[in-house]
C-alpha cells in the first residue's frame, strides 16, 4: 500500500519535473510569446473561474447564506479576467507582483518543510531547501522590480523552471530509493 503511494507520488513528481523543464525551454527559446501566453492563460483562468463562481452562487442561493460572497468573488474574478484579456501587456506587471507574492509564500513554506524534513533526517531536505531559496530569490526579484522588463522575467522564469524540473527529477529518484 505504502509502496503504491510512493510510486504514484514519484510518477507525479516526474511528470511535474518534465513539464517544468519543457516550460523552461519554451520560456528561454520564445520569451516574448511566453510572457503573453502566461498573461492570456491567467486571464482566461480568472474569467472562466469567475463565471463558474457566478453560476454556482446563483444555483446555491437557496441552500446557503454565503452565496452572495461567492457571487461577489465571481463578478470580481470575471472583471479581472476581462481586463487582463483586453490588455495582457499591462496586466503582466500586475501578474508579476502576484507571482512574486506566490514565490515568496511558496519559498517560506518550502523552507519550513525542509527544516521539518531535516529534523526527521529525510534525504530530500537539501533539495527542498535549495528550491525554497530559489523561490525566495525569484520572489524578491519580482518584488524589487515589478515594473522591469517582462522579457527578463520570462528568462528568469525559464531558468527557474529548468532548475525546478531537474531538482524534481532528482527527488523523484530518491522516492525510488525510499520505496525499495
Amino acid at each position: 500500500m505504502i509502496q503504491n503511494k510512493l510510486r504514484n507520488t514519484r510518477i507525479l513528481v516526474i511528470l511535474r519535473g518534465v513539464i517544468a523543464i519543457l516550460f523552461g525551454l519554451m520560456a528561454l527559446a520564445y520569451p516574448r510569446i511566453t510572457v503573453l501566453i502566461i498573461a492570456i492563460g491567467f486571464g482566461f483562468f480568472t474569467l472562466i473561474g469567475g463565471i463558474f463562481l457566478i453560476i454556482a452562487s446563483l444555483q446555491r442561493r437557496k441552500h446557503t447564506k454565503y452565496w452572495g460572497y461567492w457571487l461577489f468573488e465571481g463578478i470580481i474574478d470575471a472583471i479581472i479576467g476581462l481586463i487582463i484579456l483586453l490588455d495582457p501587456r499591462i496586466s503582466v506587471t500586475v501578474l508579476l507582483v502576484i507571482m512574486g507574492f506566490w514565490a515568496v509564500t511558496g519559498g517560506l513554506i518550502l523552507m519550513w518543510l525542509s527544516f521539518k524534513m531535516r529534523n526527521q533526517q529525510d534525504q530530500r531536505s537539501q533539495g527542498v531547501l535549495f528550491l525554497s531559496i530559489l523561490f525566495l530569490l525569484f520572489g524578491a526579484v519580482l518584488f524589487l522590480n515589478p515594473f522591469g522588463s517582462a522579457l527578463s522575467f520570462t528568462i528568469i522564469t525559464g531558468i527557474f523552471a529548468l532548475i525546478y524540473g531537474v531538482v524534481s527529477l532528482i527527488n523523484a529518484g530518491k522516492f525510488h530509493l525510499i520505496s525499495s
